[in-house]
C-alpha cells in the first residue's frame, strides 16, 4: 500500500505525479511516456527536464519537504536517487501525499547494511562484515559510508572503525561490482535485470574512488549464479520488506555473488532497461509495473517479457555520468549548450545543463549514453564521448 496514510487512486491520465530526487529526468519522461501528467522537484533543473515538464529546483535535499508541501491539487510523489537520505534527514515528515515508494521502515531496513547483514541466512549468501564500534577492525580492507549517502559519494578507505552514528565500516569485497534491478509486491518477485557498476572512474572525471559513474549492460550470469541470486533476492525482499523497484548492488567474486548494498527505490539502471525495451516498443515504462506493487496499477507482464526479450538481443547499452574534475567552475556557454543539444538529438547525452549554468569542480555535467555489439565497445565509445565533452568545456582548464 502506498506510505501515506490515506488511499490513492490509479495514476490514469488526469492524475497528477510528482517525480523528485536528485536528478528526476528519466522518471519524468517515463511518466510522459505512461500517459501521465508530471511535475518534478529536482536538485538540477537541466535544460532537458524543463523542456517535458513543469520543475521546481531545489538547492539541496533538505529543501525538498518545503517544496512538496507547496504543490497543489494531490499529486502523488514518487521519490528516486536520494530517497535514503530524504528519510534519514526526514524521519517524522508527513508528506501529506500519497507516495509510491516502499514504507519508511522498509527504507530504514535496506539502507541499514548492519541491519540487513545480521538477519539475512547465510546459507543462501555471504555478506561483508561490519565493524563494531570501538572494536579495532579485523584484518583485511575496509571502507567507510556516509549514513544516508548514496551515488557513492563520500564513501572512503579507512583503517578505523568510524564514528557508528555517521558512518557505517563495512569490509570491502573484491571482484565486479555488479548492480542488480528488482521489483515485488510482496507474494510476487521479479528480477528484471543487472548492469555492470562504473564506479570511481576517472575517465569520467571521478575525483572519489567510489562515487557512481554508470552502467554497462545487460550483464550476464552463470547458471551457478543465477540459482544463488534468486534466493538472495527474496532473503532481501523477506528481511527488509521493500517493495515496487529496488536495486541491489552486489560484488561478483569468483566463488559467489556478494550483496554490498539495498537501494530501496527505482535506480538509474531503469533508464537502460527501458532503453534496451524501446529497441521493440520505443513507447515502454517501467513505472507503471513500480505502481503496481502498491495497487496504483494492474500488474502488466509486458515490461518484464519485454526485458527478457532484450537480454536475449545481442545489444548492450551504457550510461556514463561525467564529473567536472577542473579546479575552478566552469560556467556553461550558449555556444556549449547547443553543442550538448547535439548529442542529446542523437540519443548520446541527457542531463543537460542550461546556458550560464555554473559546474563546480565534483559535480555532474552530463549523462553520456553508448549501445553497441559488446560491453567493451559500449565501453570504449563512453570514454570517447566523454573526451570530446571535456575537451568542448574545457573542463580541466586552468585559465577560466
Amino acid at each position: 500500500m502506498p506510505t501515506a496514510n490515506h488511499p490513492a487512486t490509479p495514476p490514469d491520465s488526469g492524475r497528477q505525479v510528482c517525480v523528485i530526487g536528485q536528478s528526476a529526468r528519466w522518471m519524468a519522461e517515463s511518466c510522459l511516456r505512461a500517459g501521465w501528467n508530471v511535475s518534478a522537484i529536482d536538485q538540477f533543473g537541466d535544460w532537458d527536464l524543463r523542456k517535458i515538464c513543469p520543475v521546481d529546483v531545489v538547492a539541496d535535499l533538505n529543501q525538498i519537504p518545503a517544496a512538496v508541501a507547496a504543490l497543489h491539487g494531490n499529486p502523488l510523489l514518487l521519490f528516486g536517487s536520494g530517497y535514503e537520505s530524504i528519510v534519514m534527514r526526514h524521519t517524522k515528515q508527513n508528506w501529506r501525499f500519497p507516495v509510491a515508494n516502499c514504507s519508511r521502515s522498509a527504507a530504514w531496513k535496506a539502507m541499514d547494511a548492519g541491519y540487513w547483514t545480521n538477519r539475512m541466512n547465510r546459507e543462501i549468501c555471504r555478506t561483508p562484515r561490519i565493524a563494531e564500534p570501538g572494536k579495532p577492525l579485523p584484518a583485511g580492507r575496509w571502507i567507510a559510508k556516509p549514513v544516508g549517502g548514496s551515488g557513492g559519494v563520500g564513501i572512503r578507505w579507512t583503517g578505523e572503525c568510524m564514528d557508528a552514528g555517521s558512518w557505517l565500516t563495512r569490509e570491502f569485497i573484491p571482484g565486479n561490482p555488479v548492480g542488480v534491478t528488482a521489483w515485488s509486491n510482496g507474494s510476487h518477485t521479479e528480477i528484471l535485470g543487472a548492469f555492470q557498476i562504473l564506479a570511481g572512474q576517472k575517465e569520467f572525471g571521478a575525483a572519489e574512488p567510489f562515487v557512481y559513474c554508470g552502467s554497462i549492460g545487460p550483464w550476464r550470469f552463470s547458471a551457478t549464479e543465477k540459482r544463488q541470486l534468486v534466493p538472495m533476492v527474496d532473503e532481501i525482499i523477506r528481511v527488509t520488506g521493500v517493495r515496487g523497484l529496488f536495486g541491489i548492488d552486489l560484488v561478483q567474486t569468483e566463488t559467489d555473488l556478494v550483496p554490498i548494498e539495498i537501494n530501496p527505490r527505482p535506480t538509474a539502471t531503469c533508464e537502460l532497461m527501458e532503453r534496451l525495451v524501446w529497441t521493440a516498443n520505443p513507447s515502454a515504462s517501467i513505472l507503471p509495473l513500480h505502481f503496481s506493487a502498491f495497487g496504483l496499477c494492474d500488474y502488466d507482464d509486458n515490461f518484464v517479457s519485454g526485458m527478457n526479450r532484450a537480454m536475449q538481443s545481442g545489444i548492450f547499452l551504457g550510461k556514463a555520468v561525467l564529473y567536472h574534475d577542473g579546479p575552478l567552475p566552469r560556467i556553461v556557454s550558449p555556444r556549449h549548450h547547443q553543442e550538448l543539444i547535439h548529442l542529446q538529438t542523437r540519443s548520446l547525452a541527457a542531463d543537460i545543463p542550461l546556458p550560464g549554468t555554473k559546474i563546480r569542480p565534483g559535480q555532474p555535467v552530463i549523462t553520456l549514453f553508448s549501445s553497441d555489439d559488446s560491453p567493451e565497445k559500449v565501453r570504449d565509445q563512453l570514454v570517447a564521448l566523454a573526451a570530446s565533452v571535456r575537451n568542448w568545456l574545457r573542463l580541466r582548464s586552468p585559465n577560466m
